[in-house]
């Protein structure tokens, strides 16, 4: 499994909240990204069945401002595969050595969202929850990590690779 068991004192010492796989899914608007399951195979694949996204333990409205998916994989990883509409600022690559915002590229880009909900996504939890600090510390408030890895989005068809996007 990609989620692994974390103490409680470790929970209270991260800066940003976890978010589920299917809260960012619904949050961000993709549920149409999401590839369905055949019933009678178990496989996902393109098809025309819709396909549920799996329901959340509350009731959760979708924020005003459009929240902003940062993948901090490397640009290779990032190019294999990424969330519809994501940016991709990879760790170790998007900080100075003073820890300010390099705004080159999707640096630049992330600027526009400050206030707005980020969420951050990579192949570890630790370096999306340094990440996630970094931004908070910059003065991003609304920032959450995806509870799971990125190959969690994988595993339901949520990363394309951009020759699929328009």
């Amino acid at each position: 499994a990609d989620v692994d068991m974390v103490s409680l004192a470790h929970l209270k010492a991260e800066a940003c909240p976890r978010i589920s796989t299917s809260d960012l899914v619904f949050l961000c608007g993709l549920e149409d990204e999401v590839l369905p399951v055949d019933s009678s195979s178990g496989i996902r694949s393109k098809s025309p069945t819709p396909n549920p996204v799996p329901s959340t333990t509350c009731e959760i409205k979708k924020p005003k401002a459009k929240p902003v998916v940062v993948d901090i994989r490397s640009q290779q990883e990032f190019s294999r595969g990424h969330v519809p509409r994501s940016l991709n600022l990879p760790q170790g690559q998007s900080f100075t050595a003073e820890g300010a915002l390099i705004l080159a590229g999707d640096g630049a880009q992330l600027t526009k969202y400050r206030g707005k909900p980020i969420f951050i996504i990579g192949n570890k939890h630790n370096d999306t929850a340094q990440f996630g600090r970094q931004l908070i510390q910059l003065g991003f408030p609304k920032v959450c990590v995806l509870l799971g890895t990125a190959s969690t989005l994988r595993s339901i068809g949520l990363l394309s690779s951009i020759k699929d996007e328009p």
